[in-house]
């Protein structure tokens, strides 16, 4: 068994020798061909290179030219904004002198606009001042004439005679008339139109109904055909009536000053204590009518 077993070792031995013999051989042409593969790849790496170089350097060609023109443009844009900046400076001097000849033409403008303001303010006190004055003035000019009015009044009532018209003699008989029997006398001053004045009221009260007695004293004056009508010394009329009599002869007094005052005529009434109608000689029982001068 060894020596069957050691020839079959030597068999094996043989097959191995001459398997690694075909096997080297194998190596050796895959050794060939990948070297040759090898320096082919470096050469198409090489002429690939080359290629790439060439391209690169007309690239670069190419990007330089475009560099240097966008360069270009740059430094033509940089001069002309240079220039216009340039040109804009020019332009802000200007504005700004421009701006302050504005400033001091405005500012001139108003100074003068306040010197014309202030002499407007000035003027305007002025006419207000005169607009006072002659207010105050008209005032005076109202107030004079009204005092003329007033004198050229009065001059017409010392002027003019006080008579009743025939209409207000009427008016006068006719409110009268109500108080029937009522009895009066007359007093009045010795002027020019006073006792006149009194006879023309005597008579519509007479025509009235009213019962007219004389009033005697040392001054009476005396109508034809009339009751005596006593002196007074006093202004304007006034009816008087003893405090007695206050209320039973009130309704004819008033009747008769109503009258009187509708005919342009104002009156005061004088109520006296019954023990005065002695001394002044007006005693109770009448209604006493007294003619005072104008004024």
């Amino acid at each position: 068994m060894g020596l069957g077993h050691s020839l079959t070792l030597l068999k094996h031995s043989g097959y191995s020798s001459r398997h690694n013999t075909s096997a080297h051989k194998h190596l050796s042409i895959v050794g060939c061909a990948i070297v040759a593969l090898g320096v082919g790849v470096e050469l198409w790496a090489a002429h690939k290179g080359a290629q790439v170089e060439t391209l690169l350097r007309k690239n670069n060609a190419s990007e330089r030219a475009v560099l240097i023109e966008r360069a270009n443009k740059a430094t033509a844009a940089a001069v002309a904004v240079t220039e216009r900046v340039g040109g804009l400076d020019i332009l802000v001097g200007k504005t700004n002198d421009k701006i302050d000849a504005l400033t001091a033409t405005a500012s001139d403008q108003k100074a003068r606009g306040d010197a014309i303001i202030a002499s407007l303010n000035a003027k305007q006190k002025e006419v207000a001042a005169t607009i006072e004055a002659a207010k105050k003035d008209e005032a005076e000019l109202a107030a004079s004439a009204n005092t003329i009015k007033e004198l050229r009044q009065e001059l017409h009532d010392l002027t003019t005679k006080r008579v009743l018209t025939e209409q207000q003699t009427k008016e006068l008989t006719k409110a009268a008339s109500k108080f029937a029997k009522t009895q009066f006398d007359l007093a009045a001053n010795h002027d020019s139109d006073s006792p006149y004045l009194a006879k023309q009221i005597g008579d519509a009260l007479e025509n009235a109904g009213w019962k007219w007695t004389p009033r005697f004293d040392l001054g009476s004056i005396n109508f034809e055909g009339a009751p005596a009508i006593g002196t007074a010394f006093s202004t304007g009329l006034q009816i008087d009536l003893c405090k007695s009599e206050e209320h039973s002869m009130a309704p004819a007094a008033n009747a008769l000053i109503l009258s009187l005052r509708a005919a342009g005529y104002e009156s005061t009434h004088d109520l006296f204590a019954d023990g005065d109608a002695g001394r002044r000689n007006e005693p109770c029982g009448k209604i006493h009518i007294v003619v005072g001068s104008k004024l």
